[in-house]
């Protein structure tokens, strides 16, 4: 089986999860294409010319909700294709009530119906995006999200006297900084900046701004544990923070949306309703009293990322699925 990945990266950036692809007999290739945040000429021009070629593979793979999946997936209506599409780890902006985000939704309807398997993140994704988009049920799968296993060779042993909270997507940080007013504790926030405008920032709120991914990964690894406060919405977010986390062997306090229900249980984490600052500070509590349970609940999360969230079991969950589709 001839397979052909389409990644959102530049040349000279490295596919990390390619390697892991040696252990399943696939003629593997990668195509780097950076989509940019305008769409140029060159642009359109290097993904035409991509599509051409696109009938020399079995299979194809694109991510999310990019414009190579919308200009693959619409041209195939018009053209005959021989290969299976895959959209991977889709996910796309919930339908608001405005013609934009209306018209978008009927356009995701003309081009995912000639995708052949979707796969997303969560389950209750899933059931919006077939209940809004009105996608045949069939065509989705249900894969967790990877995580770069070289992230679990950081050292976890050294522990700093705070706690961290890490994303910009989706977050609800005015909630949080209402639960952690007046505690005799210290939180990084990791964040853009545009997340905390018209928030009053505490004394004991320490904020990094546009920092490297390798500091990120530092700072959530010499943190207590890791809190994720999130929005109320339909689609994921939150969920590659939360992973990294459990990959770090921290334990979690996360809002409970469609997004974590799949990736945060009583043994790895504690789940509370979104807005809900009583709560969240509860919780929070909880755990900075209960080190030995935050420490546990830690190291299963640790084992979860090795048993579900590795990219080898993405890939053979994938590999099930195409040869059902044969």
């Amino acid at each position: 089986m001839k397979v052909l990945i389409i990644c959102n990266l530049n040349n000279e950036e490295e596919v990390w999860f390619s390697k892991y692809f040696s252990n399943f007999n696939n003629n593997i290739e990668f195509l780097k294409i950076k989509e940019s945040g305008d769409i140029s000429f060159r642009l359109v021009f290097k993904m035409l010319k991509a599509y051409k070629k696109l009938n020399r593979y079995d299979v194809v793979v694109t991510f999310q909700d990019g414009r190579f999946t919308f200009l693959i997936s619409l041209l195939n209506s018009f053209f005959r294709k021989r290969y299976f599409h895959i959209v991977h780890e889709f996910i796309t902006s919930p339908l608001k009530p405005t013609l934009y985000s209306y018209l978008k939704y009927k356009f995701l309807n003309i081009c995912l119906n000639n995708v052949d398997t979707i796969n997303c993140s969560s389950r209750k994704e899933i059931v919006y995006y077939i209940d809004t988009i009105k996608i045949i049920p069939n065509k989705f799968k249900f894969i967790p999200l990877a995580t770069d296993p070289k992230i679990m060779d950081y050292n976890i042993s050294k522990e700093k006297d705070y706690i961290i909270s890490v994303g910009r997507t989706g977050r609800d940080y005015k909630t949080l900084i209402e639960a952690i007013k007046g505690m005799p504790l210290k939180l990084i926030i990791v964040c853009d900046k545009f997340n905390l405008q018209g928030l009053e920032i505490p004394g004991n709120v320490h904020v990094e701004c546009n920092i490297p991914f390798k500091r990120v990964i530092e700072l959530i690894s010499y943190a207590k544990f890791l809190v994720v406060p999130l929005e109320n919405t339909p689609v994921s977010t939150g969920q590659r923070v939360i992973v990294i986390g459990m990959a770090l062997g921290k334990a979690v306090i996360v809002s409970r949306t469609n997004g974590t229900i799949d990736y945060v249980n009583k043994k790895n984490g504690i789940s509370v309703e979104p807005y809900d600052s009583s709560k969240l500070r509860s919780s929070i509590c909880y755990l900075l009293n209960n080190p030995q349970v935050a420490k546990e609940m830690g190291s299963f999360g640790r084992r979860r990322v090795q048993l579900i969230h590795h990219p080898e079991k993405t890939i053979q969950k994938i590999c099930n699925r195409l040869n059902r589709l044969q």
